[in-house]
């Protein structure tokens, strides 16, 4: 393998920005590890991203295909990569798969739990004496992000992460070294995270990702993000491609897995919830729109229906840091927040890219429907630029329900209402008893401090905390009008990280009975590149008494710690 000259000029392309992961169940691959392997382009054309795989399909055979040396890298979502790499003259041959990991025959199901230490990849079978692995190497460096740590765009996680995988200590050297150029010329205003490291523990992944752009190209994903890739990639590297018929081609499917929509309606069970985008923000904000249940009161929306610019639930609000900044207030409702509704029906997620954030946060949000009255949803940001939030570095993920007539204003909860005493009912109602309030207030949990913030604060509202009481629990709910009650349940209380928040405000009250009944994730101290999140539960169902709704959040904490 030769050396070419590395232009490291400046990095072309922008990141791969993955963001579904839809989990296919297929069981046991065989490990291929060495370095001259058989790779299969094909793919099984009647085998979705969602569909199962059988007990009887899941160990494939290896099958005849060039051979080559061999190059694997990871760049955030495999599919990206191999449409990529497909098009270079001089690669004979491209395999989606996992590796890095310690779970043996991992399904896509698995990699996209985060937690089996594979990364996606892309294994590349090419020519020498026609490409180099220093030209792949620029390829690989100038079509994602490699600043970013275990993050492409809003796909969070270990498995996306940037890696080059060597297959012999010349790769090895190649790869530092042109790490270690692309460092000492600034090609990149942050460091490169990207690992170096051995292959290990190589599996296929399973057919219906193979070749996935050309078999999938009217996907959603694929028109928004893959397709703009790779126009891009070919613009680039124009010199560098092999001859278009020589692209890679396969029937294409009709039906799109998800797509980018404005507003998406999802009716299961007795719910129909209507989702929206942020494309009319301020005026219609993201998140829910609408919230029935049409068994208890098909005609009674949970959310404000009538005021223009605060009518929206489980809405993405502020972002507010400890110090002194324009952007404490609102800035979730300015830029792109786009949203995809998801092929099984049932699920959509809002993707909020890190340059449509002044924070430089991308983050995603995902809502999924159950039956009988429950919107299960998943937050997960990651902080791009940690300076911005200044020294004290805590950041405050403000969340929004703007509720429609309530039965009674009060937030209630599980709590204490003093240092102390026993665990009891608490009824928040946000009174006026600190100098920063202004229509309402924060109820934290009984392990966690205040969060501290400078004096010339200028959005101080959402940053105080009562010292009393506090929530042992984390859930609470409401009773709203129509015998109805609004339950919200989070996966955690507090943690030296983070810590979920309750707040309540009364601005609308003067007009009627309309409270926000709202919440924050909070983040003490923000580390760039890392992801945080939290995972929640939504009930709006018919009322029925207080243990009840605490049942609904223990029969749910169970369920999470059993997964």
């Amino acid at each position: 393998m030769g050396q070419s000259k590395i232009d490291i000029r400046s990095a072309l392309l922008g990141a791969c920005l993955a963001w579904i992961c839809l989990g296919c169940n297929s069981t046991s691959i065989p490990e291929q590890s060495s370095k001259r392997v058989p790779v299969s382009n094909s793919a099984d054309e009647s085998t979705s991203a969602t569909e199962s795989t059988s007990a009887d399909e899941a160990t494939q055979p290896e099958t005849d295909l060039p051979e080559g040396d061999v190059a694997t890298f990871g760049a955030g979502c495999f599919w990206c990569v191999e449409a990529v790499f497909l098009r270079l003259r001089g690669v004979n041959a491209v395999e989606s798969g996992y590796a890095g990991g310690d779970v043996l025959n991992p399904t896509y199901e698995q990699i996209c739990t985060g937690q089996t230490g594979h990364a996606e990849v892309c294994r590349i079978i090419y020519d020498s004496s026609q490409i180099t692995f220093d030209e792949l190497l620029e390829v690989f460096w100038k079509t994602h992000d490699p600043t970013t740590l275990n993050s492409q765009g809003p796909d969070h996680g270990t498995q996306y992460r940037s890696v080059v995988f060597y297959h012999d200590e010349e790769q090895k050297e190649l790869a530092e070294q042109y790490k270690r150029k692309l460092d000492e010329t600034g090609a990149w205003s942050d460091p490169i995270v990207t690992e170096i490291s051995p292959l290990t523990n190589y599996y296929r992944a399973e057919e219906s990702h193979q070749n996935y752009f050309a078999r999938k190209p009217r996907r959603g994903y694929c028109r928004a993000i893959v397709r703009p890739k790779v126009e891009k990639f070919e613009q680039a590297f124009k010199d560098k491609l092999k001859d278009r018929s020589q692209f890679p081609t396969s029937a294409p499917d009709a039906e799109p897995s998800f797509f980018a929509v404005t507003t998406a309606k999802i009716e299961r069970g007795e719910l129909s919830v209507l989702f929206r985008d942020n494309s009319e923000s301020p005026g219609i904000l993201s998140g829910i729109q609408s919230l029935f249940n049409t068994r208890y009161a098909p005609e009674f929306d949970a959310y404000d229906p009538n005021s223009r610019g605060d009518s929206a639930g489980l809405n993405f609000e502020h972002i507010i840091s400890a110090h002194r900044n324009p952007n404490n207030k609102f800035t979730p409702r300015k830029g792109r927040y786009v949203l995809y509704r998801v092929r099984d029906g049932n699920s959509v997620r809002l993707v909020r890219r890190r340059e449509d954030s002044p924070w430089s946060v991308s983050s995603t949000m995902e809502y999924t429907v159950r039956e009988p009255y429950y919107v299960d949803f998943e937050f997960r940001c990651t902080p791009h630029d940690a300076q911005l939030f200044g020294e004290r570095g805590s950041a405050i993920f403000f969340f929004a329900n703007y509720m429609n007539d309530v039965a009674e204003v009060p937030l209630q909860f599980r709590g204490i209402a003093k240092p102390g005493e026993n665990e009891q009912w608490i009824q928040g109602d946000g009174p006026q008893s600190h100098p920063h309030w202004r229509g309402g207030g924060t109820y934290r949990n009984t392990q966690a401090e205040a969060v501290e913030y400078d004096d010339d604060l200028e959005f101080r509202l959402n940053s105080w905390s009562y010292d009393s009481p506090r929530y042992t629990k984390p859930f609470y709910y409401g009773k709203a009008a129509n015998d109805m009650a609004f339950i919200l349940m989070f996966d955690k209380a507090h943690r030296p990280e983070d810590e979920i928040r309750f707040s309540i405000f009364k601005f609308k009250l003067d007009r009627g009975p309309r409270p926000a009944w709202d919440f924050q994730y909070v983040v003490h101290k923000v580390e760039q590149g890392k992801t945080y999140g939290f995972k929640g539960r939504l009930a709006w169902k018919k009322f029925v008494s207080a243990e009840d709704c605490l049942r609904e959040y223990e029969t749910w904490a169970a369920g999470l710690r059993d997964e």
